[in-house]
């Protein structure tokens, strides 16, 4: 079966087929390849006379066109910086008990680890064991400074979804489509 004339696969080897080229959003010339944009037009960029762009999947993912999806637009980031005003409305209650405690930590021991709350003087030798309280009713009991706070520090992460990567091209030879 011939290939048509812009269509695009994905091949599983590192070659580019002779009549292919790679989808990297090259700018072609519009009197060397007038067929191939007299199909692709200014979809993907270039000023319609005198050049015009192919398709270009590095880093993106194709989907189909619908309501919100236009032909030829690319959508999305390869990484973001979540804003607090992007983060949804939530809270970190923490319940603790007020008391000092009386056991002493000893070598080895790794109470605060497993408890995560010091109350009172995170200094102190002494922790309270029973200190998570599920249900603190009205007493609220403020914690030490350095227990909780803002972490992070606005860095990009990325938003990738996973992904294989492989040559995906577009025919600048074949059968011309044709059209109903």
């Amino acid at each position: 079966m011939e290939n048509l004339l812009g269509e695009i696969r994905v091949f599983g080897f590192g070659v580019i087929p002779k009549g292919w080229f790679t989808c990297a959003g090259q700018t072609l010339a519009v009197n060397q390849y007038q067929a191939l944009f007299s199909l692709l037009g200014t979809s993907f960029g270039g000023d319609g006379v005198n050049n015009f762009k192919l398709p270009d999947y590095r880093g993106v993912v194709g989907l189909s066109t619908g309501p919100g999806f236009d032909f030829g637009k690319p959508l999305g980031q390869p990484v973001v910086s979540l804003t607090v005003p992007q983060l949804a409305s939530h809270n970190h209650l923490v319940g603790v008990n007020e008391d000092m405690g009386n056991d002493i930590l000893k070598d080895g021991d790794d109470y605060p680890a497993q408890m995560s709350v010091f109350v009172s003087n995170p200094q102190s030798q002494k922790y309270a064991v029973k200190g998570f309280v599920n249900n603190p009713g009205n007493t609220l009991i403020p914690l030490a400074p350095d227990t909780i706070g803002i972490s992070g520090g606005g860095q990009p992460h990325a938003n990738l979804q996973p992904y294989l990567t492989l040559n995906v091209c577009i025919a600048w030879q074949g059968i011309y489509p044709s059209r109903p």
